[in-house]
């Protein structure tokens, strides 16, 4: 009988510390960009501003993830175009309880970046050098 209560005070302390295995949805979608809702300015110059206007997060029954991220450029005040693209990432993740690596590869070599899961089943991801001009930007993917 002490086992059990035991086990289930540790169980319970877990659950309230937040360190429950996460459930990876099969897609998210951008909920806040450092804190805020999009569309958010992450960078500006003397020329242009540049903005994350939202993304997506997908997984796969296998560990694969596509990430992308809509980074809006408006350069209209030095007499240049607006544009939109989107930046992203694909690879594999490694899933540690709440902890999410992310291994991806670009023309430079192997990225490996990380996220945590957080409450109501978001994953808050710390995405680097994706965004031109922004060293990393943090990025919290609600599921869809």
């Amino acid at each position: 009988m002490r086992r059990r209560a035991r086990a289930s005070v540790i169980a319970l302390a877990a659950l309230a510390c937040g360190t429950e295995p996460i459930e990876l949805a099969s897609s998210y979608t951008v909920r806040t960009v450092e804190g805020a809702p999009p569309p958010r300015l992450v960078a500006a110059t003397v020329e242009c501003d540049v903005s994350l206007g939202g993304g997506h997060l997908s997984f796969t029954a296998t560990n694969q993830f596509e990430l992308g991220l809509d980074v809006l450029t408006d350069c209209s005040r030095a007499g240049g175009a607006t544009s939109e693209v989107t930046y992203g990432y694909t690879g594999t993740a490694q899933v540690d309880g709440r902890h999410v690596t992310f291994h991806s590869a670009n023309g430079s070599g192997p990225v490996v970046f990380e996220g945590q899961g957080t409450s109501a089943s978001r994953l808050q991801v710390v995405v680097p050098g994706l965004v031109p001009l922004v060293e990393q930007v943090t990025v919290e993917f609600a599921p869809e």
